[in-house]
């Protein structure tokens, strides 16, 4: 009798729920990118600059440590997107948002080719100056 009833409570599905609380999820990182982005944006009538400060999130220190390694690569493929940008591509909350979807896609695709694995989650413009 008392083995139907552990059988049962290992079975049940509230088991499972214990099981599934007790995973450990890989630790949070940022990486920021140093020092901060300063470019030209392509202008007709006057010179306009934009600073950018970015951070990059991942999980596990393994991926915090290849996206380290890679930096040199992030950084240029990053300092080119921001040179071909107008004025009106950085300007605005909607502008900025479409930029930094851009800026994670690139970085992505990248890390992949490199790596194999995406390895960023998000990327976060923490300060942006547009002159």
């Amino acid at each position: 009798m008392w083995r139907v009833i552990l059988v049962l409570l290992i079975l049940s599905p509230s088991a499972s729920i214990w099981a599934a609380e007790e995973e450990v999820k890989p630790e949070i990182f940022y990486v920021r990118l140093y020092p901060d982005f300063i470019t030209n944006l392509s202008s007709k009538y006057k010179a306009t600059f934009l600073q950018v400060r970015i951070e990059l999130m991942t999980h596990g220190e393994e991926k915090k440590k290849l996206i380290e390694y890679n930096e040199p690569l992030l950084r240029d493929k990053l300092i080119l997107l921001f040179n071909s940008q107008s004025l009106a591509e950085v300007k605005g909350k909607e502008a900025r948002h479409a930029l930094q979807k851009r800026a994670l896609a690139l970085v992505q695709e990248h890390l992949k080719n490199e790596t194999g694995q995406p390895l960023v989650e998000q990327i976060y413009f923490t300060k942006v100056i547009v002159e």
